[in-house]
Protein backbone atom coordinates (compact mmCIF):
# COMPACT_ATOMS: atom_id res chain seq x y z
CA UNK A 1 0.00 0.00 0.00
CA UNK A 2 2.92 2.34 0.75
CA UNK A 3 4.41 1.26 -2.66
CA UNK A 4 1.23 2.62 -3.89
CA UNK A 5 0.57 6.12 -2.29
CA UNK A 6 4.29 6.74 -3.63
CA UNK A 7 3.47 6.32 -6.72
CA UNK A 8 0.69 8.32 -7.29
CA UNK A 9 2.68 10.64 -5.42
CA UNK A 10 5.07 10.78 -8.00
CA UNK A 11 2.55 10.49 -10.71
CA UNK A 12 0.65 13.64 -9.16
CA UNK A 13 3.86 15.48 -8.89
CA UNK A 14 5.47 14.44 -12.32
CA UNK A 15 2.26 15.73 -14.73
CA UNK A 16 1.85 18.57 -13.56
CA UNK A 17 5.46 19.25 -14.02
CA UNK A 18 5.90 17.87 -17.16
CA UNK A 19 2.89 20.03 -18.96
CA UNK A 20 4.75 22.73 -17.52
CA UNK A 21 7.63 22.02 -19.49
CA UNK A 22 5.88 21.62 -22.85
CA UNK A 23 4.01 24.66 -21.80
CA UNK A 24 7.03 26.76 -21.42
CA UNK A 25 8.07 26.86 -25.05
CA UNK A 26 10.15 29.46 -26.89
CA UNK A 27 8.60 32.73 -27.17
CA UNK A 28 8.42 35.57 -29.75
CA UNK A 29 10.23 38.42 -29.46
CA UNK A 30 8.44 41.53 -29.03
CA UNK A 31 11.45 43.33 -31.27
CA UNK A 32 12.56 42.88 -34.58
CA UNK A 33 14.98 40.90 -35.03
CA UNK A 34 17.36 41.07 -37.84
CA UNK A 35 19.42 37.96 -39.08
CA UNK A 36 22.94 38.53 -41.37
CA UNK A 37 25.00 35.76 -42.46
CA UNK A 38 28.36 37.18 -42.56
CA UNK A 39 31.45 36.39 -40.46
CA UNK A 40 31.33 37.40 -36.68
CA UNK A 41 33.42 40.29 -37.19
CA UNK A 42 33.45 41.08 -40.64
CA UNK A 43 32.26 45.69 -41.06
CA UNK A 44 29.33 44.36 -43.12
CA UNK A 45 27.95 42.91 -39.65
CA UNK A 46 29.00 45.93 -37.50
CA UNK A 47 27.58 48.46 -39.71
CA UNK A 48 24.05 47.32 -39.50
CA UNK A 49 24.64 46.91 -35.44
CA UNK A 50 25.48 50.41 -35.10
CA UNK A 51 22.41 51.19 -37.85
CA UNK A 52 20.65 49.63 -35.58
CA UNK A 53 21.53 51.29 -32.08
CA UNK A 54 21.32 54.89 -33.82
CA UNK A 55 17.91 53.99 -34.56
CA UNK A 56 16.71 51.96 -31.17
CA UNK A 57 16.69 55.64 -29.56
CA UNK A 58 13.55 56.15 -27.77
CA UNK A 59 11.77 53.73 -29.64
CA UNK A 60 9.80 51.26 -27.82
CA UNK A 61 10.20 48.30 -30.14
CA UNK A 62 13.89 48.22 -30.82
CA UNK A 63 16.20 46.30 -33.86
CA UNK A 64 17.89 43.12 -33.08
CA UNK A 65 20.95 42.39 -35.20
CA UNK A 66 21.86 39.01 -34.88
CA UNK A 67 24.97 37.03 -36.79
CA UNK A 68 24.17 34.07 -38.65
CA UNK A 69 27.36 31.85 -39.40
CA UNK A 70 27.80 31.92 -43.39
CA UNK A 71 26.05 28.89 -45.28
CA UNK A 72 23.88 28.32 -42.06
CA UNK A 73 20.76 30.92 -42.80
CA UNK A 74 18.51 28.08 -44.29
CA UNK A 75 19.56 26.07 -41.65
CA UNK A 76 18.65 28.18 -38.54
CA UNK A 77 15.34 29.18 -40.63
CA UNK A 78 14.70 25.32 -40.66
CA UNK A 79 15.07 24.70 -36.96
CA UNK A 80 14.22 28.15 -35.02
CA UNK A 81 10.06 28.31 -34.27
CA UNK A 82 10.37 32.20 -34.66
CA UNK A 83 11.10 33.38 -38.18
CA UNK A 84 13.54 36.81 -38.13
CA UNK A 85 11.49 39.95 -39.52
CA UNK A 86 14.49 40.82 -41.51
CA UNK A 87 17.12 38.85 -43.22
CA UNK A 88 20.02 39.17 -45.76
CA UNK A 89 20.40 37.36 -48.87
CA UNK A 90 20.11 37.18 -52.90
CA UNK A 91 16.85 37.72 -54.37
CA UNK A 92 16.76 33.38 -54.96
CA UNK A 93 16.64 33.61 -50.81
CA UNK A 94 12.90 34.80 -50.66
CA UNK A 95 11.76 31.40 -52.47
CA UNK A 96 13.76 29.34 -50.40
CA UNK A 97 12.24 31.50 -47.08
CA UNK A 98 8.42 31.21 -48.43
CA UNK A 99 9.15 27.03 -49.01
CA UNK A 100 11.19 26.62 -45.90
CA UNK A 101 8.84 28.12 -43.52
CA UNK A 102 5.72 29.12 -45.72
CA UNK A 103 6.09 32.74 -44.18
CA UNK A 104 5.17 35.54 -46.54
CA UNK A 105 7.92 37.89 -47.75
CA UNK A 106 6.82 41.65 -47.10
CA UNK A 107 7.13 44.19 -50.47
CA UNK A 108 9.02 47.25 -48.98
CA UNK A 109 7.55 50.77 -50.12
CA UNK A 110 9.77 53.00 -50.29
CA UNK A 111 10.65 56.31 -52.97
CA UNK A 112 11.36 54.08 -56.41
CA UNK A 113 13.64 57.00 -58.38
CA UNK A 114 16.08 56.87 -55.87
CA UNK A 115 17.62 54.15 -58.04
CA UNK A 116 20.34 54.88 -60.05
CA UNK A 117 19.23 52.32 -62.69
CA UNK A 118 15.70 51.30 -62.81
CA UNK A 119 17.02 47.02 -63.53
CA UNK A 120 18.86 47.44 -60.04
CA UNK A 121 15.16 47.09 -58.46
CA UNK A 122 13.99 44.87 -60.93
CA UNK A 123 16.14 42.49 -59.57
CA UNK A 124 13.98 42.06 -56.23
CA UNK A 125 10.67 42.22 -57.72
CA UNK A 126 8.59 39.44 -58.17
CA UNK A 127 6.42 39.39 -61.70
CA UNK A 128 3.67 41.74 -60.08
CA UNK A 129 6.45 44.14 -59.27
CA UNK A 130 6.30 44.01 -55.46
CA UNK A 131 9.99 44.70 -53.91
CA UNK A 132 10.78 41.54 -52.18
CA UNK A 133 14.76 42.14 -52.03
CA UNK A 134 15.78 45.69 -51.51
CA UNK A 135 19.46 45.83 -52.71
CA UNK A 136 21.83 47.53 -50.36
CA UNK A 137 24.96 47.67 -52.88
CA UNK A 138 25.38 46.05 -56.32
CA UNK A 139 27.71 43.44 -57.53
CA UNK A 140 28.16 43.40 -61.61
CA UNK A 141 30.34 40.45 -63.63
CA UNK A 142 33.66 41.57 -65.02
CA UNK A 143 36.24 40.16 -67.12
CA UNK A 144 39.89 39.84 -65.32
CA UNK A 145 42.73 39.66 -67.65
CA UNK A 146 46.46 39.18 -66.51
CA UNK A 147 48.73 41.57 -68.66
CA UNK A 148 51.83 40.39 -67.12
CA UNK A 149 51.23 36.37 -67.92
CA UNK A 150 49.70 37.74 -71.24
CA UNK A 151 53.42 39.33 -71.86
CA UNK A 152 54.91 36.30 -70.64
CA UNK A 153 53.47 33.21 -72.72
CA UNK A 154 53.55 36.08 -75.76
CA UNK A 155 56.88 38.01 -76.17
CA UNK A 156 54.66 39.53 -79.66
CA UNK A 157 52.30 41.40 -77.19
CA UNK A 158 52.03 44.41 -77.31
CA UNK A 159 51.65 46.45 -73.24
CA UNK A 160 50.22 49.67 -74.93
CA UNK A 161 47.29 47.63 -75.94
CA UNK A 162 44.02 49.25 -74.67
CA UNK A 163 42.35 46.72 -72.30
CA UNK A 164 39.02 46.75 -74.37
CA UNK A 165 40.97 45.28 -77.18
CA UNK A 166 42.85 42.77 -74.94
CA UNK A 167 39.51 40.00 -75.42
CA UNK A 168 39.91 40.64 -79.44
CA UNK A 169 43.66 39.95 -79.28
CA UNK A 170 43.53 36.88 -77.03
CA UNK A 171 41.30 35.20 -79.55
CA UNK A 172 42.94 36.15 -82.70
CA UNK A 173 46.03 34.04 -81.02
CA UNK A 174 43.82 31.67 -79.05
CA UNK A 175 45.82 28.54 -80.25
CA UNK A 176 49.08 29.91 -79.92
CA UNK A 177 48.44 30.97 -76.30
CA UNK A 178 47.29 27.82 -75.38
CA UNK A 179 50.22 26.14 -76.01
CA UNK A 180 52.52 28.25 -74.30
CA UNK A 181 50.17 28.53 -71.38
CA UNK A 182 49.86 24.84 -71.22
CA UNK A 183 53.87 24.46 -70.96
CA UNK A 184 53.94 27.23 -68.28
CA UNK A 185 53.05 25.44 -65.26
CA UNK A 186 49.88 23.52 -66.97
CA UNK A 187 48.05 27.06 -67.15
CA UNK A 188 44.88 27.72 -68.48
CA UNK A 189 43.30 30.46 -71.18
CA UNK A 190 40.05 31.28 -69.19
CA UNK A 191 38.09 30.61 -65.73
CA UNK A 192 34.24 30.69 -66.26
CA UNK A 193 33.49 31.64 -62.41
CA UNK A 194 29.18 31.82 -63.65
CA UNK A 195 28.85 30.41 -66.72
CA UNK A 196 24.91 31.50 -66.58
CA UNK A 197 26.29 35.36 -66.44
CA UNK A 198 27.75 34.15 -69.66
CA UNK A 199 24.40 32.50 -71.17
CA UNK A 200 22.24 35.44 -69.68
CA UNK A 201 23.67 38.28 -71.57
CA UNK A 202 23.26 36.51 -74.76
CA UNK A 203 19.55 37.36 -74.09
CA UNK A 204 20.13 40.83 -72.25
CA UNK A 205 17.79 43.82 -73.36
CA UNK A 206 16.36 46.73 -71.55
CA UNK A 207 13.22 45.43 -70.94
CA UNK A 208 13.28 42.67 -67.92
CA UNK A 209 13.55 39.44 -69.23
CA UNK A 210 10.61 37.30 -68.51
CA UNK A 211 10.45 33.80 -67.53
CA UNK A 212 6.98 33.23 -65.61
CA UNK A 213 4.70 33.28 -69.08
CA UNK A 214 5.56 31.77 -72.33
CA UNK A 215 8.52 33.39 -73.58
CA UNK A 216 10.52 31.54 -76.41
CA UNK A 217 13.01 34.32 -76.27
CA UNK A 218 14.68 32.74 -73.31
CA UNK A 219 16.55 29.95 -72.31
CA UNK A 220 13.78 28.12 -69.93
CA UNK A 221 10.25 29.44 -68.51
CA UNK A 222 8.24 28.10 -65.35
CA UNK A 223 4.75 28.33 -65.15
CA UNK A 224 1.86 26.27 -64.81
CA UNK A 225 3.77 23.79 -62.99
CA UNK A 226 5.86 22.82 -66.10
CA UNK A 227 9.88 23.77 -66.73
CA UNK A 228 9.99 24.48 -70.33
CA UNK A 229 12.72 24.40 -72.52
CA UNK A 230 12.73 26.77 -75.78
CA UNK A 231 14.52 25.16 -78.37
CA UNK A 232 14.60 28.35 -80.24
CA UNK A 233 16.72 30.15 -77.77
CA UNK A 234 19.22 27.02 -78.10
CA UNK A 235 20.36 28.97 -81.21
CA UNK A 236 21.06 32.19 -79.25
CA UNK A 237 23.91 30.64 -77.07
CA UNK A 238 25.14 28.37 -79.79
CA UNK A 239 27.53 31.24 -80.82
CA UNK A 240 29.22 31.47 -77.05
CA UNK A 241 29.08 27.58 -76.63
CA UNK A 242 30.25 26.97 -79.66
CA UNK A 243 33.36 29.46 -78.78
CA UNK A 244 33.96 27.82 -75.03
CA UNK A 245 33.67 24.47 -76.76
CA UNK A 246 36.68 25.34 -78.95
CA UNK A 247 39.16 25.79 -75.69
CA UNK A 248 36.67 23.85 -73.53
CA UNK A 249 40.82 21.67 -72.78
CA UNK A 250 42.06 24.87 -71.57
CA UNK A 251 38.62 25.92 -69.23
CA UNK A 252 38.46 26.52 -65.72
CA UNK A 253 34.95 26.46 -64.41
CA UNK A 254 33.20 26.97 -60.93
CA UNK A 255 31.94 23.27 -60.31
CA UNK A 256 31.83 21.53 -57.26
CA UNK A 257 34.59 23.05 -54.97
CA UNK A 258 36.33 24.26 -58.33
CA UNK A 259 36.61 27.60 -58.40
CA UNK A 260 38.48 30.07 -60.87
CA UNK A 261 39.27 32.48 -58.11
CA UNK A 262 42.49 29.75 -57.28
CA UNK A 263 44.09 29.57 -60.14
CA UNK A 264 43.83 33.36 -61.06
CA UNK A 265 45.29 34.60 -58.10
CA UNK A 266 48.34 31.88 -58.47
CA UNK A 267 48.92 33.41 -62.39
CA UNK A 268 48.00 30.18 -63.72
CA UNK A 269 44.77 31.58 -65.70
CA UNK A 270 45.58 34.35 -68.24
CA UNK A 271 41.71 35.62 -67.77
CA UNK A 272 38.95 34.71 -66.03
CA UNK A 273 35.27 35.78 -65.23
CA UNK A 274 34.53 37.17 -61.79
CA UNK A 275 31.92 39.28 -59.44
CA UNK A 276 33.13 42.55 -58.31
CA UNK A 277 31.95 41.69 -55.21
CA UNK A 278 35.07 38.95 -54.50
CA UNK A 279 37.82 40.54 -56.36
CA UNK A 280 40.23 40.35 -53.61
CA UNK A 281 39.94 36.83 -54.30
CA UNK A 282 41.17 37.17 -57.64
CA UNK A 283 44.16 39.60 -56.63
CA UNK A 284 47.80 38.16 -57.88
CA UNK A 285 49.45 40.55 -55.48
CA UNK A 286 49.86 40.80 -51.86
CA UNK A 287 50.17 44.53 -52.05
CA UNK A 288 47.26 45.83 -52.93
CA UNK A 289 45.45 45.52 -56.53
CA UNK A 290 47.95 44.76 -59.45
CA UNK A 291 47.49 47.23 -61.82
CA UNK A 292 48.40 44.62 -64.47
CA UNK A 293 45.33 42.69 -64.62
CA UNK A 294 42.69 44.36 -66.74
CA UNK A 295 39.90 44.93 -65.76
CA UNK A 296 36.35 45.13 -68.44
CA UNK A 297 33.16 44.13 -69.32
CA UNK A 298 32.12 40.66 -70.33
CA UNK A 299 32.65 40.44 -73.94
CA UNK A 300 28.84 41.14 -75.74
CA UNK A 301 27.12 42.39 -78.35
CA UNK A 302 27.26 46.14 -79.62
CA UNK A 303 24.68 46.81 -76.88
CA UNK A 304 27.40 46.76 -74.16
CA UNK A 305 25.18 45.47 -71.78
CA UNK A 306 26.12 44.61 -67.81
CA UNK A 307 25.27 41.67 -65.71
CA UNK A 308 24.46 42.59 -62.41
CA UNK A 309 23.51 41.14 -59.13
CA UNK A 310 23.93 41.38 -55.37
CA UNK A 311 22.59 40.83 -52.25
CA UNK A 312 19.84 42.50 -50.13
CA UNK A 313 17.52 42.79 -47.50
CA UNK A 314 14.25 40.72 -47.07
CA UNK A 315 11.61 41.41 -44.64
CA UNK A 316 9.23 38.51 -43.32
CA UNK A 317 5.68 39.54 -42.34
CA UNK A 318 4.95 38.54 -38.48
CA UNK A 319 2.29 38.70 -36.30
CA UNK A 320 2.39 41.86 -35.07
CA UNK A 321 1.52 44.96 -37.39
CA UNK A 322 3.42 47.28 -34.96
CA UNK A 323 6.66 45.01 -35.49
CA UNK A 324 6.22 44.73 -39.17
CA UNK A 325 5.98 48.43 -39.59
CA UNK A 326 8.99 48.80 -37.37
CA UNK A 327 10.84 46.74 -39.52
CA UNK A 328 9.99 48.00 -42.67
CA UNK A 329 10.60 51.73 -41.64
CA UNK A 330 14.47 50.30 -40.39
CA UNK A 331 15.09 48.87 -43.87
CA UNK A 332 14.39 52.35 -45.25
CA UNK A 333 16.75 53.94 -43.21
CA UNK A 334 19.40 51.28 -44.30
CA UNK A 335 18.70 52.27 -47.61
CA UNK A 336 18.81 55.63 -47.32
CA UNK A 337 21.77 55.62 -45.51
CA UNK A 338 24.95 56.84 -47.09
CA UNK A 339 27.16 55.80 -43.56
CA UNK A 340 25.56 52.26 -43.52
CA UNK A 341 26.46 51.57 -47.40
CA UNK A 342 30.37 52.66 -46.73
CA UNK A 343 30.67 50.89 -43.68
CA UNK A 344 28.45 47.74 -44.78
CA UNK A 345 28.60 47.20 -48.68
CA UNK A 346 31.80 49.02 -49.15
CA UNK A 347 33.49 46.64 -46.78
CA UNK A 348 32.35 43.39 -49.59
CA UNK A 349 33.04 45.01 -52.57
CA UNK A 350 29.67 46.20 -53.67
CA UNK A 351 28.87 49.04 -55.76
CA UNK A 352 26.46 51.69 -54.41
CA UNK A 353 23.02 51.86 -56.36
CA UNK A 354 21.03 54.94 -55.77
CA UNK A 355 21.31 58.18 -57.54
CA UNK A 356 22.25 60.42 -55.02
CA UNK A 357 25.74 58.11 -54.86
CA UNK A 358 26.28 57.17 -58.52
CA UNK A 359 25.12 60.59 -59.86
CA UNK A 360 27.94 62.37 -57.52
CA UNK A 361 31.22 62.26 -56.93
CA UNK A 362 31.75 59.16 -55.38
CA UNK A 363 34.55 57.57 -55.89
CA UNK A 364 36.76 54.28 -54.36
CA UNK A 365 39.97 55.06 -53.26
CA UNK A 366 42.57 55.40 -56.49
CA UNK A 367 43.95 52.17 -57.26
CA UNK A 368 40.98 50.03 -55.94
CA UNK A 369 39.57 47.70 -58.51
CA UNK A 370 36.09 48.35 -57.39
CA UNK A 371 36.72 52.32 -59.18
CA UNK A 372 37.44 50.44 -62.39
CA UNK A 373 34.01 48.55 -61.89
CA UNK A 374 32.54 51.79 -60.83
CA UNK A 375 33.59 53.48 -63.91
CA UNK A 376 31.98 51.16 -66.53
CA UNK A 377 29.03 51.06 -64.97
CA UNK A 378 28.83 54.80 -65.43
CA UNK A 379 29.98 54.96 -68.61
CA UNK A 380 27.46 55.78 -70.71
CA UNK A 381 27.86 53.42 -73.69
CA UNK A 382 27.01 50.54 -70.44
CA UNK A 383 23.39 49.38 -70.51
CA UNK A 384 21.86 46.90 -67.02
CA UNK A 385 19.58 44.45 -67.74
CA UNK A 386 17.47 41.83 -65.33
CA UNK A 387 15.60 38.81 -65.48
CA UNK A 388 12.30 38.34 -63.42
CA UNK A 389 12.83 36.00 -60.60
CA UNK A 390 10.30 33.28 -59.80
CA UNK A 391 10.02 30.29 -58.39
CA UNK A 392 12.15 28.48 -61.44
CA UNK A 393 15.15 30.70 -60.72
CA UNK A 394 14.96 30.25 -57.35
CA UNK A 395 15.66 26.53 -57.21
CA UNK A 396 17.00 25.62 -60.83
CA UNK A 397 19.29 28.61 -62.01
CA UNK A 398 22.68 27.43 -60.28
CA UNK A 399 21.67 23.68 -60.98
CA UNK A 400 20.66 24.27 -64.62
CA UNK A 401 23.38 26.80 -65.57
CA UNK A 402 26.32 25.90 -63.67
CA UNK A 403 25.98 21.87 -63.54
CA UNK A 404 24.44 21.35 -66.78
CA UNK A 405 26.01 23.16 -69.02
CA UNK A 406 29.26 22.73 -67.54
CA UNK A 407 29.28 19.52 -67.63
CA UNK A 408 28.25 19.53 -71.47
CA UNK A 409 31.48 21.42 -72.35
CA UNK A 410 33.95 18.79 -69.88
CA UNK A 411 31.74 15.79 -71.68
CA UNK A 412 33.41 13.75 -73.89
CA UNK A 413 31.73 15.35 -77.41
CA UNK A 414 31.33 18.59 -75.44
CA UNK A 415 28.60 21.42 -76.86
CA UNK A 416 26.59 20.18 -80.77
CA UNK A 417 23.75 22.62 -80.55
CA UNK A 418 22.17 19.83 -83.17
CA UNK A 419 21.71 17.02 -79.87
CA UNK A 420 22.00 19.33 -77.36
CA UNK A 421 18.36 18.60 -76.03
CA UNK A 422 19.09 14.76 -76.92
CA UNK A 423 22.07 14.43 -75.79
CA UNK A 424 21.12 15.69 -72.76
CA UNK A 425 17.98 15.42 -72.12
CA UNK A 426 18.01 13.22 -68.56
CA UNK A 427 19.90 15.85 -67.10
CA UNK A 428 17.41 18.43 -68.10
CA UNK A 429 14.84 16.37 -66.78
CA UNK A 430 16.55 15.83 -63.32
CA UNK A 431 16.84 19.80 -63.51
CA UNK A 432 12.94 19.79 -62.74
CA UNK A 433 12.87 17.69 -59.78
CA UNK A 434 9.69 16.39 -59.58
CA UNK A 435 8.23 19.05 -62.42
CA UNK A 436 7.37 18.68 -65.71
CA UNK A 437 9.35 19.30 -68.52
CA UNK A 438 8.04 20.19 -71.71
CA UNK A 439 10.57 21.10 -74.93
CA UNK A 440 9.04 23.85 -76.89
Amino acid sequence: MKKLISLFSIFSITVPTALLLISCGPIESKNVIMWIESNPNSPSLQGYIEAAEEFNVDRDIKVEVKNVAKGNMERELLSNKYAPSIINGSMDRTFRVQQIRSEEIMPIQFEKSMAYDYSFLEYGQDKDGNQLMVPVGKSFSVLLINKTLLKEVDESFDESTPDDELIEYIFENVESLIKSLEKKDKSKLMGIDDLSDLINLQFARKEKINTTKQNDDYLFNYYNETLIVNKKAIDTIDPLMSKLNKIRNSLVMTSGSTRPSNDFSKQKLLMTTASSAGLKYYNTSKEGWDPNIAIINLPNNSDNFMVQRGDGLIALKSGSKEKQNVAEEFVVSLIESKDLWSTSASASGYIPWTSNELSGDFKFEDGAPEQKVLEIVKSKDTKQFSIEANESSGLYDQFIFNELFVNILKSKNGWNKERVLVDNKDAFENASKSRRVVYR
